[in-house]
C-alpha cells in the first residue's frame, strides 16, 4: 500500500466512520443475542439461529449504508480548518454520542416490537411514526420510560467514550496525524468529496440490488436474521403490511365459499324484507374458480397461488342484473375532504337543501382516517388491507375499478384535483386506471382564482370540472368525473367574500366548502347537459375520529348524497352502510348489468337489520354491524364489543308462556313457588350469553373472511381487470333463512367442534374458534 493510501486510510476522518460502523454492527449484534436469549421458546438453539448471527451480519451490514450516511456527511464534507479547531472535534464528539443514543434507542424499541408482535419493525412501525400522539401516550402507560432513557443515555455515553478512547488509541498523535494526512492533496476537500459521492453510489447500488437474506423457511428465524432500519423503510416504501403473517386467517376455500354466499343473498331483495338469505332473485352473486382464481395448493406461498385458467381456485365474480332500463348519464362523484356527517346542520345549508331532493344515507361510514383510503373504498369497492391504500402501492394499474363500466361505455373519463396529483401517488394511480388526470399544474386561467398551500380553492375546482364537462359535451361524449376538494384541510383559507366567518377555522372551512357545492350546482343546473347527470357528494373521511377506543364505532360517519333530479327521488335511508357501497349503489340504480370484484352492494337494498361495515386504521381492521364491532389486530388476536348489552330471548320467553298458559299452568312467579317449583332464570340468563357468544364468534368468522379474502385477491392480482370473468356466475342455491346470525352461523360450522369461546381479547387458541387459524 502506498504511503498516499495509507495517509487517508489513517485519516481521523476515515478512522471515526470506521468505528461508528463497528459500533452499529455491535449494538445489533448484541441485539440479536438478547433475543436469542429472551425469547428462546421462539428461537430454539439450532443450526439455522447460529446461521441467523452471520446472516444477520450482512443485513446489518446493507442497512449500515443508510444509517450512517448523515455522519457520513458532516464527517466528510465539514471545512478543515473547522474540524481541526475544539469546535470541530466537539462537533466530531456530539456525533458520535447521537449516533450511539439513535443506535442503542432503536435496539430498545426493537427488542419491545419483538416482544409485542415477535417480529422486526415493518408497516405497524410506521404507523406508530404516523400517530406519535397515541405511541406516546401508549409508551408512557406500558412502559418505565424514565429509567429505560436514563439507561439508553448511560449507555450511549459509554459507547462514545469507547469510540474516542479507540481513536486515541489507534495513534496517540491523533490530531496532529490527521490534520497532516487530511491537509494533504489525496485527501482535501476534492478527494472528501469523491469519497461521500462514492459513499452515494454504494448505497444507490444496495437500495436497487440487494435483498434481505433469509436462512429459513421458519418466520420466525427469518425474522431473527432480519435488521430493523431496513425493514422499516423497506415497509414505509412498500406501503403494505402482509396481512396472512400477522392477522388470524382461515381456510381459503371457506373464506371465499363465506363471501359469495353473503354477496348473493345481501340486497337481493326488497329492503324491507324480513329474511337476511334471500333467493339471489335479482341476479347479484359470487362464485368459486375461474380464470386467474386464487388457488388453494400446498406448496405455495401461504398455500395460496396465482394461478390462470384454474379449475379449483377461487375468486369473487360478482354479476349484477339490476331491474330497469339501463340508463346513461353523465356522472359525477365529488369526493369531499375531511367531510363527515357530523358537520351536516347549520354550517352545510347548501348540502342540507340538496339532501333534501336526492338519496342520502345518513348511516354510511368511511373505511378509514385518510383521502386514500376514501378513494379506495369509492373506487376499488375493496375493505382496506393492513399498511397503506392501495392507491399508494405499487403494481396498482390495470384494476377494476368504477370507471371499468363507464369507459366500457364510451365514457370519458377524468379525475380533476385541486392540489398537486403526485401527492400520495394519486395522479399514477388514476392515469394506470384510464382516467385523464387534471392537477392544480392543469387548471385553465379562468380556474386559478385562489390557492393555498395545499391547492386551489373547490370553487376553482369546480370550475375546472364545468369546463371539462362542456368539452366532453360538444364532442357528443357523456363524462364521469371524479373530484377530490381541498378547501376543507389546513390551513383553512379561502376566497374572500364568500362567506361570513373568519379564515383559518375548521368551522369555515367547512362552511365554504358547503357553499361551493351548492354554487357548483346552480351553475351547473344552466348547462346543457345537466338535466342528465349525476352528482354525488361522498366524504373521503370524517375531519377528526375520536372516541374511547382506537375504532370509535360511531366515529366514521361521512356525507354520502346521489344528486339528480332526473334520477333519484327524495329519500333518506338509515341503514348502516359503507363506503364500498357507493360504486354499486350507483351501478344499481343506472340499472346497469356489471361483473366485478366490488365488496359492496346496493345499499338501498340492505335490510336495517343487516347493515355493516369496513373501518380501520393502518392497522387495526374493524367489522361492524348494528350491535357489534370486531377489530382484528396484528398479533392474530382480535375483539369483539357489543355495540348493545345482551338480553335474554324474549319471544321465546313469551312463547313458552303462552304455552303454558294454554295447559292452564300459572305463569306468575308466586304460582310458581306456591306450588315448590324452582324459578329457573338463570337458564334464561345462560342461554341468552351462550347467543351472545355466539353471535361474537360469527363477527369474527365475518371479518376475517372479507380482510382476508381482500387481500388475498390484491396481492395475487384478483383485482386486475383482467381477472374478472367475462360471464355471469350461476346464482348459488341458498335456502332462505330469517334469522341472519343464524344463517352465517351454519356457514361457519365447516370443521366446528365446539360453540363455547372465551371472552374477547383472550388467548387465540382459547376462543373456540377452530376453523380460524391462530
Amino acid at each position: 500500500m502506498t504511503e498516499k493510501y495509507r495517509h487517508i486510510l489513517s485519516s481521523f476522518r476515515i478512522r471515526l466512520i470506521a468505528l461508528l460502523a463497528l459500533l452499529y454492527l455491535l449494538v445489533n449484534f448484541t441485539l440479536r443475542a438478547v433475543l436469542f436469549v429472551a425469547f428462546s421458546s421462539e428461537l430454539p438453539l439450532s443450526a439455522d439461529t447460529f446461521s441467523g448471527f452471520a446472516t444477520g451480519m450482512l443485513n446489518d451490514c446493507a442497512a449500515l449504508v443508510f444509517t450512517i450516511i448523515v455522519p457520513t456527511f458532516l464527517i466528510l464534507l465539514i471545512p478543515e480548518k473547522f474540524m481541526s479547531r475544539l469546535s470541530g472535534r466537539c462537533l466530531s464528539l456530539v456525533t458520535v454520542f447521537l449516533f450511539s443514543t439513535a443506535s442503542v434507542f432503536t435496539a430498545l424499541s426493537e427488542y419491545y416490537f419483538w416482544e409485542e408482535f415477535g417480529c422486526r419493525f415493518n408497516f405497524i412501525a410506521v404507523d406508530y411514526l404516523i400517530y406519535t400522539k397515541e405511541l406516546m401516550d401508549n409508551a408512557m402507560e406500558s412502559y418505565p420510560l424514565g429509567r429505560l432513557m436514563t439507561g439508553v443515555v448511560i449507555v450511549s455515553s459509554l459507547l462514545t467514550a469507547l469510540v474516542w478512547l479507540c481513536l486515541k488509541k489507534t495513534n496517540d498523535n491523533a490530531t496532529e496525524n490527521s490534520d497532516r494526512h487530511s491537509s494533504s492533496p489525496a485527501f482535501g476537500p476534492g478527494g472528501r468529496l469523491i469519497a461521500f459521492a462514492s459513499f452515494c453510489v454504494l448505497a444507490s447500488l444496495v437500495y436497487f440490488l440487494f435483498t434481505p437474506l433469509s436462512v429459513s423457511p421458519d418466520r420466525n428465524k427469518n425474522e431473527f436474521a432480519k435488521n430493523g432500519i431496513y425493514e422499516l423503510f423497506s415497509a414505509y416504501l412498500g406501503n403494505q403490511l402482509d396481512y396472512r403473517a400477522f392477522y388470524r386467517t382461515m381456510d381459503t376455500r371457506e373464506a371465499f365459499s363465506l363471501l359469495e354466499r353473503e354477496k348473493a343473498d345481501i340486497g337481493a331483495g326488497d329492503r324491507h324484507a324480513s329474511g337476511y338469505w334471500q333467493d339471489g332473485r335479482n341476479g347479484n352473486a359470487f362464485r368459486p374458480g375461474g380464470e386467474y382464481g386464487v388457488v388453494a395448493e400446498p406448496g405455495g406461498e401461504y398455500g395460496i397461488v396465482a394461478e390462470p385458467g384454474a379449475q379449483q381456485g377461487f375468486a369473487l365474480s360478482r354479476s349484477s342484473s339490476a331491474k330497469g332500463h339501463e340508463r346513461r348519464p353523465n356522472v359525477i362523484i365529488v369526493i369531499m375532504e375531511s367531510m363527515g356527517s357530523s358537520w351536516l346542520g347549520e354550517l352545510t345549508p347548501e348540502l342540507n337543501g340538496l339532501a333534501e331532493r336526492g338519496l342520502t344515507f345518513t348511516r354510511m361510514l368511511s373505511t378509514g382516517t385518510r383521502t386514500v383510503r376514501g378513494i379506495e373504498a369509492v373506487m376499488l369497492s375493496v375493505p382496506p388491507t393492513p399498511g397503506s391504500s392501495i392507491v399508494r402501492r405499487p403494481d396498482n394499474g390495470g384494476l377494476f375499478t368504477l370507471g371499468t363500466p363507464f369507459r366500457r361505455r364510451g365514457y370519458s373519463l377524468d379525475f380533476v384535483y385541486g392540489g398537486i396529483g403526485y401527492f400520495d401517488n394519486m395522479n399514477a394511480f388514476f392515469e394506470s386506471n384510464g382516467y385523464r388526470v387534471t392537477d392544480k399544474l392543469g387548471f385553465s386561467g379562468a380556474s386559478r382564482t385562489f390557492s393555498n398551500a395545499w391547492g386551489q380553492c373547490d370553487g376553482d375546482l369546480y370550475s375546472e370540472s364545468v369546463r371539462l364537462a362542456d368539452l366532453s359535451y360538444r364532442e357528443g361524449v357523456p363524462f364521469h368525473q371524479v373530484l377530490l376538494t381541498t378547501s376543507n384541510h389546513r390551513p383553512f383559507t379561502f376566497p374572500e367574500g364568500k362567506i361570513d366567518l373568519p379564515q383559518g377555522t375548521r368551522e369555515a372551512a367547512v362552511r365554504y366548502a358547503d357553499h361551493a357545492a351548492g354554487e357548483f350546482v346552480r351553475y351547473a343546473r344552466a348547462k346543457p347537459w345537466f338535466h342528465d347527470t349525476v352528482i354525488l357528494f361522498i366524504g373521503d373521511h370524517p375531519s377528526s375520529i375520536a372516541g374511547k377506543t382506537y375504532l370509535p364505532p360511531d366515529g366514521y360517519g361521512i356525507v354520502s348524497l346521489f344528486y339528480g333530479p332526473e334520477f333519484f327521488a327524495s329519500e333518506r335511508i338509515g341503514t348502516l352502510a359503507s363506503q364500498l357501497d357507493v360504486g354499486p349503489t350507483l351501478l344499481s340504480a343506472l340499472g346497469w348489468d356489471t361483473r366485478s370484484r366490488f365488496f359492496g352492494t346496493d345499499a338501498r337494498n340492505l335490510p336495517p337489520a343487516t347493515g355493516r361495515a369496513w373501518i380501520s386504521t393502518y392497522q387495526l381492521l374493524g367489522f361492524r354491524t348494528e350491535d357489534r364491532l370486531a377489530v382484528l389486530k396484528p398479533d392474530r388476536n382480535y375483539e369483539v364489543t357489543r355495540l348493545s348489552p345482551g338480553a335474554p330471548d324474549t319471544r321465546q320467553e313469551a312463547d313458552d308462556e303462552e304455552a303454558h298458559e294454554a295447559r292452564g299452568g300459572d305463569v306468575g312467579e308466586e304460582a310458581h313457588e306456591a306450588r315448590g317449583d324452582n324459578v329457573r332464570e338463570d337458564v334464561y340468563e345462560e342461554g341468552a350469553e351462550s347467543a351472545e357468544l355466539l353471535k361474537d364468534e360469527i363477527i369474527v368468522v365475518r371479518a376475517v373472511a372479507s380482510y382476508q379474502c381482500a387481500y388475498d385477491l390484491f396481492t395475487l392480482n384478483g383485482l386486475k381487470e383482467s381477472a374478472v370473468e367475462d360471464y355471469a356466475p350461476p346464482v348459488p342455491s341458498v335456502s332462505p333463512n330469517p334469522d341472519p346470525e343464524a344463517g352465517w352461523f351454519r356457514l361457519a360450522e365447516i370443521g366446528r367442534k365446539s360453540h363455547k369461546t372465551a371472552s374477547a381479547g383472550s388467548d387465540p387458541d382459547a376462543k373456540g374458534l377452530p376453523h380460524l387459524d391462530s
